[in-house]
């Protein structure tokens, strides 16, 4: 699971790394991004105090709180994650990791001339 969680990271850093070469406040805006994922993923709040709908959705669209539910199964509850949830996570960070390099080899020769 740890290393699902750093590929994820790896290829969201490296695609948002490119993006910075051309677009230069993509800085600020991950700064305020972070922000609002990390306080809109239950990770110092529960889940039981959203509506069922909120709940749903972010189940549904966020990875973070995917890995945040693993994690706590792991430590807070000694149990092992559920397995669908694992394969879930290596797909979305291996897709992600794929995505990123193929994005950065497309656009290598244009990087270099940029910087």
């Amino acid at each position: 699971m740890f290393v699902a969680q750093q590929a994820l990271a790896f290829g969201v850093g490296l695609l948002l790394g490119v993006l910075n070469v051309f677009l230069k406040d993509i800085q600020e805006f991950v700064t305020v991004l972070l922000m609002v994922w990390f306080w809109g993923t239950p990770i110092v709040w529960v889940l039981d105090i959203v509506p069922e709908a909120v709940a749903t959705a972010q189940a549904a669209i966020n990875p973070a709180y995917w890995f945040v539910q693993a994690w706590q199964a792991i430590i807070a509850f000694g149990e092992p994650p559920d397995a669908a949830l694992l394969l879930r996570l290596a797909v979305i960070a291996v897709v992600g990791c794929v995505l990123a390099l193929v994005f950065v080899r497309r656009f290598e020769r244009i990087i270099r001339d940029h910087l």
